[in-house]
């Protein structure tokens, strides 16, 4: 409850005062952990209860946070994306104009989601490249490149070829993270016989987080 609490209000300190959004993260860290540790009941917290908290507070209020900075900035005065959307009645539908940094947020998932759909119908056309993870993650990571890449030329980026490649770079490699780091959000039922696997979850959902303070701080380097 702490930590949803935590993440509401971290997000809506980013939209209102963001000038004081990064206070929102240590001061409630410490406020949850003084709980914790001086609670008597059910029992005294542990370490691991202190590092499960931090860690849920990084995972689901602070790198989430970054797609709210990055879709309230708006990097560019138009957009091809933009205007395309605008000639075919997109904003009155909308009832508003999205930002630049929304309308990357918005083609970086449908940048993702294109990469899953080519990398798991080829794996369904050539079966025997299933059980091989490095020619699959291959396949994703060049779908990506070459999506991003149009992404820059949509977005009107500046130098969009060198800038879209290099963003999907970052995006493979949030990918390649992403799936080492699925295996760890596994649990087992309390009866021991099942084992509920997240794997397929998380190795896509990690990659988004992992991948948001990277593109919101790529976008501010390079295009603002």
């Amino acid at each position: 409850r702490t930590g949803l609490i935590t993440t509401i209000l971290m997000m809506f300190t980013i939209m209102y005062a963001p000038a004081y959004s990064t206070a929102v993260i240590p001061i409630c860290s410490t406020l949850i952990c003084c709980y914790l540790l001086f609670r008597e009941k059910p029992r005294i917290a542990t370490i691991a209860d202190l590092s499960t908290t931090l860690a849920g507070l990084f995972y689901a209020a602070l790198l989430p946070s970054f797609y709210v900075r990055l879709h309230m900035l708006d990097y560019l005065s138009s957009t091809r994306l933009g205007l395309w959307f605008d000639a075919h009645g997109v904003h009155s539908f909308l009832g508003s104009v999205p930002t630049s940094g929304a309308l990357t947020i918005f083609m970086t998932f449908v940048v993702g989601g294109a990469s899953d759909l080519i990398h798991r119908l080829t794996v369904s056309l050539l079966p025997e490249f299933r059980r091989k993870a490095a020619v699959g993650y291959a396949i994703w990571s060049i779908c990506n490149m070459v999506l991003n890449t149009a992404t820059a030329y949509f977005l009107s980026w500046s130098n969009w070829r060198f800038y879209g490649v290099m963003y999907g770079i970052l995006f493979s490699l949030c990918g390649l993270i992403g799936r080492l780091a699925a295996p760890m959000f596994e649990r087992a039922e309390e009866d021991g016989e099942e084992i509920v696997s997240y794997r397929n979850i998380f190795k896509r959902t990690n990659s988004y987080m992992f991948l948001a303070p990277l593109a919101y701080y790529f976008v501010v380097l390079t295009q603002s």
